[in-house]
């Protein structure tokens, strides 16, 4: 995420297994803020703190939006780290921003999930427990791969499940697109 002064090199963000979120300045190496999403007693309270999900930064609703192992999906200020607001959604990766603004998320224990911006959950389609990377938005398809079941495509706006391709042995990489060369 940039800044404004151009001799900064931006502001990384990273989310840690006690349930910190911290911003992070690029050219300093210096906390900018921390926010704590783990339960208050973390340790006898026998929750997954986990945020391990990679940050996605928000520009337009200047929020990034983390996810939590067992704290959900969260929607912290860009410029200071205040929870803006949670979703609760258990066993989360990371977040992707889907077309309409809204943020899809998968779990083996929910689901694949179309989140809103400020919580709320659109739409849920359930998945086969097993392991699911990010999801991969191409146009208005989300792909998912799956240790289990290969890669599966899905409806980005309504949650529907559109294809699946069987690898013979299940995906265990996110998928990627080039999208200059489609």
């Amino acid at each position: 995420f940039p800044t404004r002064r151009s001799s900064d090199l931006g502001v990384l963000f990273t989310g840690f297994d006690d349930g910190r979120v911290v911003a992070v300045g690029a050219s300093s190496g210096e906390a900018l803020w921390v926010a704590n999403l783990s339960p208050r007693d973390v340790l006898n309270s026998g929750v997954f703190a986990d945020v391990d999900s990679t940050p996605l930064v928000d520009v337009e609703r200047g929020e990034l939006v983390v996810v939590g192992a067992s704290s959900g999906v969260h929607g912290l200020g860009l410029a200071d780290g205040a929870l803006s607001w949670t979703q609760p959604f258990k066993g989360g990766g990371s977040a992707v921003k889907a077309p309409d603004g809204s943020y899809i998320v998968a779990s083996p224990l929910e689901g694949l999930a179309s989140v809103a911006p400020g919580g709320g959950i659109n739409w849920r389609t359930p998945l086969d427990p097993g392991e699911y990377g990010t999801p991969v938005i191409v146009g208005d398809t989300v792909y998912l791969s799956s240790a289990d079941f290969g890669l599966q495509a899905f409806d980005a706006l309504r949650g529907t499940h559109l294809a699946q391709l069987d690898t013979g042995s299940g995906m265990s990489s996110q998928p990627v697109y080039d999208g200059a060369n489609r």
